[in-house]
């Protein structure tokens, strides 16, 4: 079977040859053909063992948060070029201390964070923009040279634009986020180990995915992460953490008899129902790569856009960081 599993796994860097320039794939020559159809259309197709196409389903549901009928093949076949096409993918890196040193360390380097003043519209004009937020219900407005716009488009559908160009109107409407819970498990002992087991699953129980969060130290607890994407995680959305928590903690227990006598702390995020992201991380329907991704990097006049869904290494906080760059460089071009 771990001939099978190479086999879909060759098939699917081969997609990677249809995008010879992953930052442009809407110029792709085969663009319009591949953005088209999904990527079920693409595994339905596909000459592989059944298990095999049943753990592709769990990996794109895993790692791109949506179901295959509805994740473009033309992005596929852009994150094949990226990251499937050589030998070795690019190492994956950590955070030392912890993910949430980058918006600390962006609050340090800032003059001026205004926190929980959510933005209820932008205004843009020829000289200036203009940024009204609710802050303990009262309306204040701030004028700019310049803004970036730096949340997902989910929530940027919630705020009132004066103006923008029909595109950008369009790409802030209709562009798709995938939908992804987390249950992150901390053991006693890492009882993986014993079973000479990494700590990843890909299943089609209802948890879909899971890894060895703590890979990179080394101490004798350990935490599994649980990752679900795409209807699983819409469904386990609507549960309460505690239902979400023992649903993972079952699904592993069944696998692993005995595991959840090491269980020491839990903790479980359900993305569709935090109210700054509405969603996971952008996940292109067909249709939409040759729609959006143009207009995903350009300004609307005074207003620049940034985030993991503006950047070609989309859906990582190092895309996010770099589309931030790539933006402040814009306006220093046009200063």
């Amino acid at each position: 079977f771990a001939e099978e599993i190479e086999r879909a796994w060759h098939a699917l860097s081969e997609l990677g040859r249809f995008v010879p320039n992953p930052n442009q794939p809407q110029a792709s020559k085969e663009a319009a053909r591949l953005d088209s159809q999904s990527a079920m259309d693409w595994l339905q197709s596909l000459d592989a063992h059944p298990l095999a196409k049943k753990y592709l389903i769990a990996y794109i549901r895993s790692e791109y948060t949506a179901e295959p009928e509805r994740f473009s093949l033309l992005d596929l076949a852009r994150n094949a070029a990226m990251y499937y096409s050589k030998i070795e993918r690019p190492p994956s890196m950590r955070v030392m201390g912890g993910n949430d040193q980058i918006p600390f360390a962006l609050a340090d380097a800032l003059p001026d964070v205004r926190l929980n003043s959510p933005v209820t519209s932008v205004r843009v004009h020829p000289d200036k923009v203009s940024v009204t937020v609710n802050q303990n219900d009262s309306h204040l407005t701030f004028d700019s040279d310049f803004a970036i716009l730096a949340i997902p488009l989910t929530t940027a559908r919630l705020i009132d634009f004066n103006s923008l160009p029909a595109a950008h109107r369009k790409m802030v409407d209709e562009v798709t986020y995938g939908e992804v819970t987390k249950v992150m498990i901390e053991y006693r002992k890492r009882f993986w180990n014993d079973a000479r087991w990494n700590g990843r699953l890909a299943t089609d129980a209802p948890i879909v995915y899971t890894w060895h969060a703590t890979s990179h130290f080394d101490h004798e607890h350990g935490i599994l992460t649980a990752y679900t994407g795409g209807d699983n995680a819409a469904k386990l959305s609507l549960l309460t953490d505690d239902e979400r928590i023992k649903l993972a903690v079952n699904e592993i227990e069944k696998i692993f008899p005995g595991s959840s006598d090491f269980i020491e702390n839990t903790a479980t995020t359900a993305w569709l129902n935090e109210p700054y992201t509405r969603g996971a991380y952008m996940a292109l329907a067909p249709g939409e790569v040759t729609a959006h991704w143009k207009t995903l990097q350009e300004p609307a006049g005074r207003l620049f856009f940034a985030g993991e869904h503006a950047t070609p290494i989309q859906g990582y906080m190092e895309g996010a960081v770099e589309s931030g760059q790539r933006a402040a460089q814009e306006i220093i071009g046009v200063v």
